[in-house]
């Protein structure tokens, strides 16, 4: 296959890097954009890559919420971008967790992060060339996640800012925000 046609993307964590993190993100009145998230969207709209957010939501395999409240959650987050001109080509969640209590997504999941399902669902759909790729994150399961599909990742300084400390793992670059790292990504691919 001709690599010509294939794509790249950045991978970006939802909680904590496009919206303000708040533990277990339920209530769609509780979401609240990160200032810059949508600028640096636009940017990524505006150059070669396509920005998929893949984001793991154990709130609902917790029993904290429904998948249709995340889906809300969502929809909302992509109203308020296209308010600001800009917009997500994919959003890719996993609701599943091992400890969860709701039987339907209490599992070890492939999809959930820093597994690889949301990346190989993401390059199937859009013929990715995953070494092409960044993943964008606030916490070491991001990272980790960069590091499983050998791309480079990025944290940012806005939610967690790698504090949560599941995994001992090292992002390629930190940045301030994830206007920072598109800034990076860009930066990067011209050079």
């Amino acid at each position: 296959m001709n690599s010509e046609k294939f794509k790249r993307a950045v991978f970006i964590d939802r909680d904590g890097v496009i919206n303000k993190e708040v533990e277990y993100l339920v209530d769609v009145s509780d979401f609240e954009l990160l200032s810059q998230s949508a600028k640096a969207i636009r940017l990524l709209n505006q150059s070669d890559f396509l920005s998929i957010v893949v984001t793991n939501q154990s709130a609902v395999a917790r029993g904290f919420c429904d998948i249709s409240d995340i889906h809300a959650i969502n929809k909302n987050m992509e109203i308020e971008l296209d308010r600001q001109g800009a917009y997500l080509d994919a959003i890719y969640v996993c609701p599943c967790h091992k400890e969860g209590v709701n039987p339907k997504y209490k599992r070890d999941c492939n999809d959930r992060k820093p597994n690889l399902g949301m990346l190989e669902k993401s390059r199937n759909k859009f013929n990715l060339d995953l070494k092409q790729c960044y993943i964008v994150g606030d916490t070491t399961t991001d990272i980790m996640t960069g590091k499983n599909a050998g791309i480079p990742s990025i944290l940012v300084n806005t939610g967690h800012s790698g504090r949560d400390k599941l995994f001992n793992v090292r992002p390629d670059y930190t940045t301030q925000d994830l206007f920072s790292a598109v800034t990076q990504i860009i930066l990067d691919k011209e050079t």
